[in-house]
């Protein structure tokens, strides 16, 4: 009877019900988290150096899903790598990240790092599920050009002479 029950606790439990040393851990959110702990502080950073700093950090992340149990990849070549599935894009944040950083530097008189960034967004991204972003990077230079440049007025030095 105990053998009964128990193969048909196993049963009904599937596959999770068996543990194993090598499941999934904790750390495997970790670098979500960390992606998008730095989206957040690009979102609210104004100094350049911080923002060029986050857009780097953003722009080089690249997200791999875990290996498969060591006891399954015995099996064969049946046995892949299960999908990376995310409920963030973290390319959807490092180009928004870049847009807010290029506005930034704009807005500060940082202009040429700005424009810098805006191309990049022009030239690393395209296709359909890129065009807001694409959009919003050729706004953003179309206002950079119609902005009036910084005039710096110097006065010659008065000397009083009787």
């Amino acid at each position: 009877m105990r053998l009964t029950i128990g193969l048909l606790a196993l049963l009904l439990g599937g596959c999770q019900g068996l543990l194993f040393a090598d499941g999934p851990s904790v750390e495997a959110s970790l670098p979500v988290m960390r992606l998008w702990s730095q989206y957040q502080k690009c979102r609210t950073a104004s100094d350049a150096v911080d923002l060029r700093r986050l857009v780097e950090q953003l722009d080089r992340p690249v997200l791999v899903g875990s290996e498969p149990p060591a006891w399954l990849v015995h099996w064969g070549h049946h046995v892949s790598k299960p999908p990376l599935r995310l409920a963030v894009d973290p390319q959807a944040l490092g180009v928004a990240c870049t847009l807010r950083a290029a506005q930034v530097l704009g807005e500060t008189d940082h202009v040429a790092e700005a424009r810098d960034l805006y191309q990049s967004v022009l030239t690393r991204y395209s296709g359909l599920e890129w065009a807001y972003y694409l959009q919003e990077a050729r706004d953003g230079l179309a206002r950079l050009s119609v902005s009036p440049p910084a005039l710096v007025v110097r006065r010659a030095a008065v000397s009083a002479s009787p």
